[in-house]
């Protein structure tokens, strides 16, 4: 990641500086990336596979070709780490823990890609279901809950494009939730 005005490094992290940004759309060079685990991992896409499984009537696996043969939807949509701003807490009586990102951990860009719900809809969850657990291919023992009722918001995809390009790996390539 490289552009006229460098990311903050924290690590693994990457904070996009707001000094000198007037741009609508965070450009993809510029966007933040963070990173629970080694985001170097380079999944080849036509290696990469969705299954859903569980409270499903139809267990499925998808390739991104079977992804994207089905309807496509695009949004301009804002995203952010739940810890911006971290860093402007004190450090008395001790410094907050995490990645101490500034104002940077916040980026919006136009994605594009397949809503969440058409493919439970697909699979057909089944009564007493209450998450949907997503796992990355970075490694295992990094897995996130989704609320049901969030994941069959319109608004919740999988996608694959972002500000009309592959999404690059460090912000969650080949797809992101």
């Amino acid at each position: 990641c490289s552009s006229d005005l460098d990311l903050i490094n924290h690590g693994s992290s990457f904070e996009m500086p707001m000094s000198g940004d007037d741009e609508f759309l965070t450009p993809n060079d510029r966007f933040f990336v963070r990173a629970n685990g080694p985001f170097t991992v380079d999944v080849a896409p036509e290696d990469w596979r969705l299954t859903i499984t569980g409270l499903v009537d139809s267990e499925l696996e998808l390739s991104i070709d079977d992804l994207k043969k089905m309807e496509s939807t695009t949004i301009t949509a804002w995203i952010e780490c739940s810890g911006n701003g971290r860093g402007r807490f004190g450090t008395d009586p001790q410094p907050p823990s995490g990645t101490p990102w500034i104002h940077g951990g916040i980026g919006n860009a136009e994605w594009e890609g397949i809503r969440v719900a058409d493919l439970l809809g697909a699979a057909g969850v089944q009564e007493g279901a209450i998450d949907v657990v997503s796992q990355g291919g970075d490694f295992e023992g990094m897995r996130r809950g989704l609320p049901l009722a969030k994941a069959l918001d319109p608004a919740t995809m999988i996608v694959w494009s972002m500000n009309g390009e592959d999404i690059p790996n460090p912000n969650g390539g080949p797809l992101r939730l």
